[in-house]
């Protein structure tokens, strides 16, 4: 009998689509996307390279369409409306994950900069990671949270 190691992709791109065919072939495979905000201005701020968030989202509902477990990392968890990222996501993943900044000093020059402070502060991710859990549980998506 062929052994087989469970597959865990994490990724901001929508490239994985590519092995879509490989990907269907593991018996455990699951496939996430870092997803840390709705809002693509606040995307380009602190991810100026990345690939867009609608590209994200529509790949992580191709592969949830083909049967490839899926998931959400919310991490780092930017600048968000929880309600709006649950309806985006809503349908498309599995699970989700929610992890809070870590903010190194360069980090909080540019949250300043930008004057969005208050999303420095502790209650920001209690508040809006406990609404994002509580917004997934009711949509019967699995929520982990790392703070």
């Amino acid at each position: 009998m062929e052994h087989q190691f469970p597959i865990n992709l994490l990724t901001r791109s929508a490239l994985c689509l590519r092995d879509l065919d490989l990907l269907k072939q593991f018996r455990e495979v699951e496939v996430g996307f870092s997803i840390g905000t709705h809002d693509e201005g606040i995307r380009r701020l602190f991810e100026p390279h990345s690939p867009s968030i609608q590209s994200r989202i529509e790949a992580l509902g191709t592969l949830h369409q083909a049967k490839i477990p899926t998931y959400a990392f919310i991490g780092p968890m930017l600048p968000l409306d929880p309600r709006r990222l649950a309806t985006l996501l809503e349908g498309k993943v599995d699970e989700v994950l929610i992890d809070r900044m870590n903010y190194p000093n360069r980090m909080k020059a540019l949250y300043r900069k930008a004057k969005l402070d208050p999303y420095l502060e502790d209650d920001y991710f209690q508040l809006y990671g406990s609404e994002l859990k509580e917004r997934f549980e009711q949509r019967g998506v699995s929520v982990s949270m790392f703070f």
